[in-house]
Parts: C-alpha cells; structure tokens; sequence
C-alpha cells in the first residue's frame, strides 16, 4: 500500500509539474520583433530576442512615432533615456535634473512630419542607468533604472530642458538588464520576468503537492 501510495505521489506531482513547465519554458523562447507601445509612441526590438526578459544595456531599439496632433508643426525631437520609479504615470520624470541621462541623447536626426507629427523609425541605444562602461558614470548617479521597481521610460520631445514647456511624449515603461560591456548580450523585449517568476513557484507547489499527499497517506497507514 505504501509503495502505491508513493507512486501516485510522485505521479501526482510529475504531472503536474510537466504542466507548470511549459508555461515557464515558453516565455523564454526567442522570439521575432516585439514592440511596446504608449499611444502613438512604439518601442520596438531589432533582431531576434527572449520574450518576457528585460532589454539588455546596449541593445538598440526602433522607436516611431504614429500620426499624432502634439507634434504636428514641428521639425525635429529629441529622444532622451529617463527614470519611471515602478513604470507608474504619476512617477514621469517632470524635469531632466536627475530624471533623465543628457548621454542617450538622440537628437538633430531625428525628424517629424510637420503635418502629421509622426517621427520616423530611429535607433536608439538602450542603457542601464547609471551606466559605466560607455559613459563612465558612477553607482551613485542619477537617474537610475534598470530592474524593476527602477523601470525606465523615453523622452521624446523637442527640449529635454524644460518639459512643461514644449511638446513632448512618453514611451510605455520598460525594464534594462546591466550586463558589464553594453554589448546587449542576450536582448529581450523589455518586459519584466514576471511569468518565470510565477512559474517557478508553480511549480515547488506541484512537487511539494506530490509530497504532501504522500505524508498523509503514511499518517492514515501508521
């Protein structure tokens, strides 16, 4: 009886730990183009990249804005990398002091449609903030993001001086793995890895399912 007992277990807990484990295992295959969007503003990966994993600092990014009515009449913007502490609305940088990094400044190349106020699609460097190994920059600067809750967020506007007082828009937030080099080793989409994190509980609970059952099955046979 104790032998059966155990084999239903350990079946019990293999089941269902065979089914936690695709759930786990799809969110890290690579993957084509994913693109993160904030109304008109997208965010979107070159190249091949694992789903559901951050970006990894130095990977570049394709950012375009669609036809929108903030940018109609102007000629050009800036793109800036900021700080967005837990990717919240209400933690949107309001001033460059200590919000944003001048370094990612991408600007000049970038054009609008005067018209329109679409941007065209321009590469943009992703870094995780404060970054040493390209701009020299201590542990200690600001702004700081990176991993969650310190997620990051582009500026995209036609002054980084004073966002009030010129025309601007936001990406979605989005979360940068340092990886020592900014070679953008291993890039991904930009997304936290919530379902691993998930998952991986998921699946102790399946095994320890397994194990659960067959303690009480010895308690009843004892």
């Amino acid at each position: 009886m104790l032998r059966r007992a155990r084999t239903k277990a350990l079946t019990i807990g293999t089941v269902l730990a065979a089914a936690v484990l695709p759930v786990v295992l799809v969110f890290a295959a690579p993957a084509s183009a994913s693109t993160l969007t904030n109304g008109p503003v997208g965010l979107t990966t070159q190249g091949s990249v694992t789903g559901g994993t951050p970006y990894s600092s130095g990977q570049n990014i394709t950012v375009a804005v669609s036809a929108n009515s903030t940018f109609v009449g102007l000629s050009e913007v800036q793109i800036i990398e900021c700080s967005d502490y837990d990717g919240t609305t209400a933690n949107l940088p309001t001033t460059p002091a200590n919000n944003c990094d001048g370094n990612t400044e991408v600007e000049d190349s970038t054009t609008v449609n005067s018209s329109t106020g679409a941007v065209g699609a321009t590469t943009f460097t992703i870094y995780a903030l404060p970054d040493s190994p390209t701009f020299g920059e201590s542990s200690g600067s600001l702004p700081k993001c990176g991993l969650y809750p310190y997620d990051c967020v582009l500026f995209i506007g036609q002054s980084s001086t004073a966002f009030t007082a010129d025309p601007y828009l936001f990406s979605a937030p989005f979360q940068t793995a340092a990886n020592g080099s900014d070679s953008g080793a291993s890039p991904g989409d930009g997304t936290p890895e919530v379902p691993l994190a998930i998952g991986l509980p998921l699946l102790a609970v399946a095994i320890g399912g397994g194990t659960l059952f067959l303690r009480r099955r010895r308690a009843r046979t004892a």
